[in-house]
């Protein structure tokens, strides 16, 4: 029996400060005829917000018996722009059968924040209450063959 274990952990950090003033028609209501008038517009600006993105992530790589790697991790977000922490676990596995064969399946937990360019949290043009996506992702690659599933909640 091969045991070998190994950590992994780091840290990131994304910042960005931006400005911005739109003008845009504004959204049809619920029921209203989908073509927008260039005569009823509406404004948005933004001046000189701050965004500030840390992450960390840890990970451990364990390897039970020869030719199979197990890598669970967790991974954290904070979007400060939101105001929202998201925690992502994550497994990874490897089985090498032979030397040009191996099998490698994974499941995983991912999010992605609304992007604040194209105005998805403004309150004029979209929806400021708006939380981190979230997708659980399944993957799995055998022989040099891919097959991926993806499942957004």
């Amino acid at each position: 029996m091969v045991e070998e274990l190994a950590l992994t952990a780091g840290l990131d950090v994304g910042y960005y400060r931006f400005s911005d003033s739109v003008y845009m028609p504004n959204a049809p209501q619920e029921g209203q005829e989908t073509q927008p008038s260039l005569t009823d517009t509406n404004q948005t600006s933004v001046s000189g917000k701050n965004v500030f993105l840390p992450g960390a992530f840890v990970e451990l790589e364990l390897r039970p018996l020869k030719g199979l790697l197990i890598l669970p991790g967790l991974r954290f977000d904070y979007y400060s722009d939101i105001s929202e922490a998201t925690f992502a676990p994550r497994l990874t596995t490897r089985y090498q059968l032979s030397k040009p064969v191996a099998l490698k399946a994974g499941v995983g937990l991912f999010y992605q924040e609304p992007d604040p360019y194209t105005g998805q949290l403004d309150k004029n043009f979209g929806n400021p209450d708006l939380k981190a996506e979230r997708a659980i992702t399944i993957r799995r690659v055998s022989s040099g063959s891919r097959a991926n599933t993806s499942i957004w909640t």
